[in-house]
């Protein structure tokens, strides 16, 4: 890459089709979504790859489009929603804008997953267990606080299997057999304090816990039905024993869930002050993980290799999307409902709502394959019937024959890897659509190449 070149870096990519043929373009993307390149992948070396034609484009483009290394076990977002942060099965925790998608930060853990966020010194704090603790990593460059590390007298058999924060910063944690509590001075969280255990003579196990909406409960998922636990009582009141649950959401309010049976395609509304339920409904899939809107209006599933939206009135489908499939299919809803982000193998997909449509994919472009950092699209040529490759954004070698594709910004240098350097000088615009020199074929976005292969070269 030319000394030109430093001088402007896309930062955002699409792809679109003209014609029944696919072309590389930033510009357009950028004229499209309103955005300057300064706002949209910024941050170590990451990419937001948008197709423009999403839905059509998304097995192709955002399945390949890595943003780990290895499968996304887990997503969660900050308490103010700026943060999104993601942990995969390799135990590599990242933090991105939610907004520009940018990769802000990562860390390697030996082991741990990510559980939640608190807010420490009005900073965002990112809680993970690990080894039997919760420990704290600073948002967004993941730095771990010192000194923060919680520790339930657990026996040598037990791991920590879930946690929630309420509005004061109490923590509670569940184990196999306990639900403790964690008081909270603003700055650093007391003893464990146990709070309910499982009988000594009983199999049962504590999944899950979720603050509700008054604070005064906690929703409780457990390996036979579900609980909801009076903390100042220290009562709890079991409703379904007689069934598992895998996923869930808790309503907005804190009076319903969304409940999603174990190993099932089967989910329903109940009422958590009576156990009732309230409507049944099914897919064609077993349900990994569920989601609602801050409203209430929508339901979020995620099943096998397919996201289903729901309408909370009845349980009906609304819409649906076909994605890749993941280990653990998890999903988070933004803060003011608009959109959500879901684990998708490797990936992670941002889709607004309630349209369901695919908004792009973040990539670290460190995970990709060494021999190509790139993307490979692959399309059929409409004038010839043969395949062609896409490949995005720079980094790897232009095929033989390839066609070089300028973003032709006035005065900068596209250089065709591999090739002689196609200068794009004052006289190429892609208002005027002037083909430069080169020994491949170079145009400017816009004079339209039907045959070979595309390059974005910046």
């Amino acid at each position: 890459m030319s000394g030109n070149d430093q001088k402007e870096k896309p930062e955002v990519y699409a792809i679109r089709r003209s014609g029944g043929d696919w072309q590389i373009s930033r510009r357009d993307f950028l004229k499209a979504a309103g955005l300057g390149a300064a706002v949209m992948g910024i941050g170590m070396g990451s990419r937001f790859v948008k197709p423009a034609n999403a839905a059509s484009d998304l097995e192709s483009l955002c399945e390949n489009s890595p943003a780990h290394k290895d499968p996304v076990m887990a997503v969660c977002l900050s308490k103010d929603g700026k943060y999104l942060l993601s942990c995969d099965s390799g135990h590599k925790i990242k933090c991105w804008d939610f907004h520009s998608h940018a990769l802000l930060g990562d860390k390697d853990l030996s082991s741990g997953w990510i559980e939640g966020t608190t807010v420490r010194d009005g900073k965002q704090a990112l809680l993970y267990s690990r080894e039997k603790t919760v420990r704290l990593l600073e948002a967004p460059d993941l730095t771990e606080i010192s000194g923060e590390t919680v520790s339930p007298s657990l026996k040598s058999s037990e791991g920590l299997n879930s946690l929630d924060i309420d509005s004061n910063g109490d923590l509670y944690i569940v184990s196999e057999k306990h639900l403790f509590r964690c008081k909270t001075d603003g700055k650093s969280f007391g003893s464990p304090e146990t709070l309910a255990s499982v009988p000594e003579n009983s199999n049962d196990i504590y999944w899950n816990v979720s603050v509700l909406a008054s604070e005064r409960s906690l929703f409780l998922l457990k390996e036979q039905g579900y609980g909801v636990f009076d903390v100042q009582n220290r009562t709890m009141r079991v409703f379904d024993e007689g069934n598992s649950y895998y996923a869930y959401a808790i309503l907005p309010g804190g009076a319903k869930a969304l409940l999603c049976k174990k190993d099932s395609s089967q989910y329903s509304l109940v009422s958590l002050v009576d156990g009732s339920v309230i409507w049944n409904a099914s897919i064609s899939s077993n349900i990994m993980s569920a989601a609602v809107t801050p409203d209430g209006t929508y339901g979020i599933l995620y099943a096998k290799k397919r996201l289903v939206l729901i309408s909370m009135a009845d349980g009906s489908e609304v819409r649906r999307l076909t994605v890749s499939d993941g280990t653990q299919n998890p999903l988070v809803v933004a803060n003011d409902g608009t959109q959500l982000a879901a684990g998708a193998g490797k990936s992670i997909l941002f889709i607004s709502l309630p349209d369901f449509e695919i908004i792009g994919c973040p990539v670290d472009l460190k995970e990709m394959k060494d021999d190509t950092k790139g993307i490979e699209v692959k399309g059929t040529d409409p004038a010839t019937g043969r395949t062609v490759t896409y490949t995005l954004p720079c980094g790897s070698p232009i095929p033989e024959g390839a066609v070089c594709v300028c973003n032709c910004v006035a005065g900068s240098v596209c250089s065709c890897v591999g090739h002689t350097v196609c200068t794009c000088d004052t006289v190429c615009s892609c208002v005027g659509n002037t083909i430069c020199t080169c020994d491949t074929v170079c145009s400017c976005v816009g004079n339209v190449v039907t045959t070979g292969h595309y390059w974005h070269p910046n």
